[in-house]
């Protein structure tokens, strides 16, 4: 008998209909092994994209606490869990209003500052009515988005996945219905 070396697509991992099969997938591209599901993961579900999605909606509305934390806490602005609690005013309703006011002489601050330049630079984009897809774009290249996913496990599926995003926000250009989001 001749053997042969074992490949990857030799290997099948059965979970059952409940579990987490997109951890499961993210753990194996971690390490790099490659994943096949028969679940699909929705594009909208992934990392790259939500984090996106959240930065659209921040443009949109900046009193959305979750994905002004989120968007804070990624890699485009690097705001650490101990920076998230100093700027935490409990006398604020919203988290957009205790990041605004944070008035101190730091790291945090500048980065805030880029942040609250970035967004304010953004909306004006938008109420110019710069096509979607350009502000998505606009966002990619200044924010890094785009080359921080790359880094990540599994980095050359996410940029596919914020490419495919970025053809849809093309696309939406065509339908424009006059709403960022």
């Amino acid at each position: 008998k001749i053997r042969r070396r074992i490949e990857p697509r030799d290997i099948v991992i059965l979970l059952r209909k409940r579990a987490p099969i997109p951890v499961f997938a993210d753990i194996l591209q971690k390490y790099g092994i490659p994943v096949i599901t028969e679940q699909s993961i929705s594009l909208f579900e992934t990392l790259e994209v939500q984090l996106l999605t959240s930065y659209l909606k921040i443009i949109d509305n900046p009193l959305q606490d979750t994905e002004l934390v989120s968007v804070l806490f990624s890699a485009a602005y690097g705001l650490t869990a101990e920076e998230l609690v100093k700027i935490y005013d409990k006398n604020e309703r919203y988290f957009y209003n205790s990041v605004a006011k944070y008035n101190a002489d730091d790291e945090t601050a500048a980065k805030i500052r880029r942040f609250l330049d970035d967004v304010k630079r953004y909306k004006y984009m938008s109420k110019q009515l710069v096509p979607l897809g350009e502000l998505v774009e606009t966002i990619y290249r200044e924010t890094g988005l785009y080359a921080c996913m790359a880094l990540f496990s599994g980095g050359e599926q996410r940029k596919r996945n914020l490419d495919t995003l970025l053809g849809l926000a093309f696309e939406y250009d065509s339908i424009d219905t006059g709403d960022l989001y």
